[in-house]
């Protein structure tokens, strides 16, 4: 409503004289410090700093960036007060007592007060290792293009996350050079980018088996629970090389129970049911017209297969999945029927008090409850849109959803909504925001009821001394009845006084964990029943805010 104030000028004044004055802006900071050498002390110069801000608005954050000098120091000047995480890289070193990223960056968090100045900060970087080799095939002829990889082996047998911490490719005399290594353990694999086949000679009669050079585990073994760690110390330069083993291969064949039409392209798609093979790449073959299919090049093991139906090369429908054992011999007489049915969604999101909030700051999207099903739509996310922005008026909408079940997954980056959470998701008036709910074709119809009165934690990580622990990874996790819902997990890295915020929490139980260095997927079921003992667990009220005392699980306690 436009004022009239301006026919009136003493009022006008008035107005002038009243009006509120304009909140000061909080004081700038300063952040000093020195990156040096581990062991010696030695300072490093050109380390990239580069300082993020993690509480800005949406689309206003702060990037600070400096590289240090001579004398290993560096400054950043005229900082906003805030929650920041610092990035320290330089190629040829790796952090010696912080976290290091895959990006062989060191990161911290720095939490800053309004006209705070922090000095003296020292932060400790050591010599990368090297692993560097040559990879061959069975005839001892050098490998180009192989890839090659060097993670961290997992003690757990469960897991299935890889930390990667380097690859690269070899050249056309099969050499390959991995640097920015930390110390440690790690096991080195490589993959042939040409699968080779070879026909066996077995007393002097030629054999109608296919053989294929596969992924192949130092020192020489294409399975992974038989590779041998290789370590490797600060400034290592470790020689591995690889001699690539081959192994039978099998075909798998069948055909669409229903005809390919006119105008699509099928292809039948194999995905390794056990995720913990490095080579477990999706093997797939186009379907001729008659129906037929014929996967070359598969290896022992179980496999997922799926119909994939595309029109001018974008994938439209998904056919259902089916599971293939393939064992000693060729799989024939497989019968795939595609399922051309795709879900739409539309919904709506409200305030729980009637409240109006610019719903565009949101994104949602469907996390589906088939982990199968998650990776077939990875591999062919063209033309599927089962995410998207939110509309201004809290309408959305999601076209060409596959069948399964799904959750649904609501974020925003903005600060403002930082308290928000999903209160329920209604359809045809039932609450499925636990449950999660089916797709089977056809449109559906969501309504998802939001509150801003969020739970929140907050706390200090402490070690075994009760001293802080900064840069400590934190998780809330969700009562078990409700672990199917990954938007009630939350997680948030302690600042160098080692505290730390989670806020927007679901009303209910909740068990909180500090991990010195956590790399594991922390919505594994198993990984967190083997941490069950050690966490703090807090109860919440809608708008409810608890603080605890969480001490930190060491790396090497970490499973």
């Amino acid at each position: 409503m436009k004022s009239a104030l301006f026919l009136f000028t003493p009022l006008v004044l008035c107005a002038f004289a009243f009006a509120p004055t304009p909140a000061k802006e909080p004081a700038l900071c300063t952040v000093q410090g020195q990156v040096v050498e581990d062991p010696g002390a030695k300072p490093i110069r050109k380390v990239q700093i580069q300082m993020a801000s993690l509480s800005e608005e949406q689309g206003e954050q702060s990037v600070y960036t400096a590289l240090t000098d001579a004398e290993g120091r560096f400054t950043l000047e005229k900082v906003k007060p805030g929650k920041y995480r610092l990035f320290l890289q330089r190629i040829g070193f790796v952090g010696a007592d912080k976290h290091t990223d895959r990006l062989n960056r060191v990161r911290m968090s720095l939490n800053l007060e309004p006209g705070q100045e922090v000095k003296d900060l020292v932060y400790h970087m050591r010599a990368a290792a090297v692993i560097t080799g040559k990879v061959v095939d069975n005839d001892g002829d050098p490998e180009p293009n192989a890839q090659v990889m060097v993670v961290r082996p997992r003690s757990s047998p469960r897991s299935s996350q890889f930390a990667t911490s380097g690859f690269a490719q070899t050249n056309d005399l099969g050499e390959f050079r991995v640097g920015g290594l930390a110390p440690g353990k790690y096991i080195v694999s490589a993959t042939p980018t040409m699968r080779t086949r070879l026909t066996l000679q077995t007393g002097g009669q030629t054999q109608k088996e296919e053989n294929i050079l596969t992924t192949t585990y130092y020192p020489a073994t294409a399975d992974r629970s038989q590779a041998v760690p290789v370590e490797v110390h600060a400034g290592d330069e470790v020689p591995v090389n690889i001699g690539l083993v081959s192994t039978r291969a099998f075909h798998v064949r069948g055909s669409l129970d229903n005809a390919v039409s006119a105008g699509h392209v099928a292809a039948v798609v194999l995905l390794p049911k056990d995720r913990t093979r490095l080579s477990a790449a999706f093997k797939e073959d186009e379907v001729e017209k008659n129906g037929s299919f014929d996967i070359a090049g598969v290896l022992p093991g179980s496999y997922s297969a799926s119909v994939i139906l595309a029109t001018s090369g974008v994938p439209e429908t998904f056919g259902a999945v089916s599971t293939i054992e393939v064992r000693n011999s060729d799989v024939e007489g497989v019968h795939l029927t595609p399922v051309p049915v795709m879900g739409q969604i539309r919904g709506q999101f409200r305030m729980d008090d009637g409240s109006r909030v610019d719903w565009s700051k949101l994104t949602l999207w469907l996390d589906s409850d088939d982990e199968e099903r998650a990776n077939l739509m990875s591999y062919s996310q063209e033309g599927i849109s089962s995410d998207g922005q939110v509309k201004g008026d809290g309408s959305f909408e999601l076209k060409k959803v596959p069948v399964g079940r799904y959750h649904v997954l609501v974020n925003s980056a903005d600060r403002s909504l930082r308290d928000y959470f999903v209160k329920a998701v209604n359809l045809g008036g039932k609450d499925v925001g636990d449950s999660g709910f089916a797709v089977a074709g056809g449109s559906y119809s969501l309504d998802l009821i939001v509150s801003a009165k969020g739970a929140a934690i907050e706390g200090v990580v402490v070690d075994a001394k009760n001293q802080p622990v900064p840069d400590a990874t934190i998780i809330a996790v969700p009562d078990a009845k409700r672990r199917g819902r990954k938007d009630l997990y939350q997680q948030d890295t302690t600042d160098q006084h080692g505290h730390f915020r989670v806020h927007g929490l679901n009303p209910g139980d909740y068990s909180v964990l500090a991990f010195e260095d956590l790399e594991d997927d922390f919505h594994d079921q198993e990984f967190l029943k083997s941490y069950e003992s050690r966490a703090q667990s807090v109860k919440l009220e809608e708008g409810g805010h608890e603080s605890v005392v969480v001490k930190v699980i060491p790396a090497s306690d970490e499973q």
